[in-house]
């Protein structure tokens, strides 16, 4: 009898254990969210400077050339150039088709996002594989690092 009472406390304290920690990785999860949709909102109206609100200080991004940047400042003076240069400061519209979040640990997460970027003027679109980290700094969710690549399909390999 004393088993059965052992086997239904532990599973009762994993189950409500298990509970908590899906709250707080939903609530987290959420904040990670909202961190992720003002950075592309920001992408989208072509604010620079509100973007990197969501950086932290020394954020890192690896641009689709391989070049790294270091730190708010230096993203910021370089994505304001591709808004304004690459871009011509057209209208972009961002769609998210797939979301995967990792968590590290409780301060860490990697999100890797699907997403299909049109430019209005020309509705040229392609597909872009992101790829976050995201940090908890003073109790919010940040930007450390972040990468984009064009998805596209691989070479197809030969057959014998």
């Amino acid at each position: 009898m004393k088993n059965i009472f052992l086997v239904i406390t532990i599973a009762i304290f994993l189950f409500c254990g298990t509970a908590f920690a899906q709250t707080k990785q939903t609530d987290d999860e959420k904040a990670i969210n909202a961190i992720l949709l003002k950075a592309g909102q920001a992408w989208e109206s072509g604010d620079m400077a509100k973007f990197t609100e969501t950086l932290t200080d020394e954020c890192v991004h690896v641009d689709p050339f391989g070049k790294v940047f270091t730190s708010r400042e230096n993203i910021k003076t370089m994505l304001q150039w591709v808004r304004d240069e690459i871009y011509k400061k057209e209208k972009v519209e961002l769609e998210i088709t797939e979301t995967t979040t990792k968590f590290l640990n409780a301060d860490t997460a990697i999100v890797v996002m699907k997403l299909k970027e049109t430019v209005k003027n020309d509705s040229t679109s392609i597909t872009i594989t992101e790829t976050f980290m995201v940090s908890r700094v003073k109790n919010e969710w940040k930007i450390s690092s972040f990468q984009g690549i064009e998805a596209k399909e691989p070479p197809k390999s030969p057959t014998k």
